[in-house]
């Protein structure tokens, strides 16, 4: 659900300052062959997060999707991970 998540906020951001290109990069193998059709979404709680994101992708030009593995991801965890601890801080 929070790769799901992320992706909708990215996504959200990218109409918001009119980007109609996007490559997203994701940890997430599963997200990733979702997006692109190749596996059902099975899962009802993802479901709906799937069809928002979905939706949002038809607003924009061209977006693409690429599996990144964990390894080559680190800085992008150490990030989310930092956001998470503010958010949680923060209140």
């Amino acid at each position: 659900m929070a790769e799901y998540r992320g992706l909708i906020a990215a996504l959200e951001w990218a109409r918001a300052h009119e980007v109609r290109d996007l490559l997203v990069r994701s940890d997430s193998l599963l997200l990733v062959q979702q997006m692109l059709g190749r596996y059902r979404v099975k899962n009802a709680g993802l479901q709906p997060l799937h069809a928002t994101a979905l939706a949002l992708t038809k607003l924009m030009t061209r977006v693409r999707f690429e599996h990144v593995g964990r390894s080559m991801n680190a800085h992008a965890d150490r990030l989310a991970n930092a956001a998470m601890d503010d958010a949680a801080r923060t209140g």
